[in-house]
């Protein structure tokens, strides 16, 4: 009930986009690249049709070796490819070509959609930033993000890993809605599915930040406000994330160690 009746389902119903198919792709195609990586592939190729929320599965792909679920990722991109070329003929990817510095010069002067962007780029124009810096620290951050996600990857392809990549989209990204948040709510069912299965309890600080990232897009939507509120949700949410899969490395022993405990 919380799921349907929530902020951000509730967004994506009024409005009508197709927020909900990218979650399911996109979750779909995280959990299942170890035990069906064909059907995971399939799911993130047919996620290319929204290109920018697929920014990080490379990086969470190759961190942890699924590379069949990459191979199959990329024959469906190619398939689909085909099929277009097929259907519309060769010169539609010109045409396409064409017309995306149109696109960019159109969005980047967009001005009055800024309050419903969760990007770093769209909050630092709030602020007042120049496009090319807002442009170069986005780029920065993500990059940290990559590199984040690279490495709680590295340790395992689990429930919070994959909550990571989720929430580091929307900070690694420098296009986004919030109709397109939808999958925000897939990370928080894995955060609060992988504190309930080990048996912790959420700090008070952890639950201020879960409540702030379930309600923010609600705000964006209704005062649109001229300030960053959705990157500072969401980088609590990251770096609460990226602790939590710090602390659970270091309670998994090493080979060595579990060896001489079981002696």
């Amino acid at each position: 009930i919380a799921v349907l009746f929530g902020p951000i389902s509730t967004i994506a119903f009024a409005s009508g986009q197709t927020g909900f198919l990218a979650a399911a792709l996109l979750t779909a195609g995280l959990r299942l690249s170890r035990s069906n990586p064909v059907l995971s592939g399939i799911a993130l190729g047919l996620l290319s049709y929204k290109p920018q929320l697929g920014l990080l599965v490379p990086v969470g792909l190759v961190a942890v070796g699924a590379w069949r679920a990459i191979g199959a990722t990329v024959v469906t991109i190619t398939c689909l490819g085909a099929a277009a070329t097929w259907r519309f003929g060769w010169q539609v990817w010109t045409a396409w070509l064409a017309i995306m510095p149109h696109y960019d010069a159109f969005f980047v002067a967009l001005h009055q959609t800024l309050p419903i962007q969760p990007t770093v780029l769209a909050n630092l124009r709030l602020l007042g930033c120049p496009y090319m810096v807002a442009e170069a620290v986005q780029g920065a951050v993500a990059l940290v993000v990559a590199v984040l996600v690279w490495r709680v990857h590295k340790r395992g392809s689990d429930r919070i890993a994959q909550a990571a990549l989720i929430v580091g989209t929307f900070l690694a990204t420098p296009h986004a809605f919030v109709y397109d948040m939808p999958v925000l709510i897939a990370a928080l069912c894995l955060v609060v599915q992988d504190w309930i299965e080990a048996g912790t309890d959420f700090t008070v600080a952890e639950l201020a930040i879960l409540i702030l990232a379930t309600g923010f897009p609600a705000y964006m939507m209704v005062a649109r406000p001229m300030i960053p509120i959705s990157s500072v949700s969401l980088i609590l949410l990251f770096t609460m994330i990226v602790r939590r899969a710090g602390r659970a490395a270091r309670r998994i022993p090493a080979p060595a160690e579990a060896v001489c405990a079981l002696a």
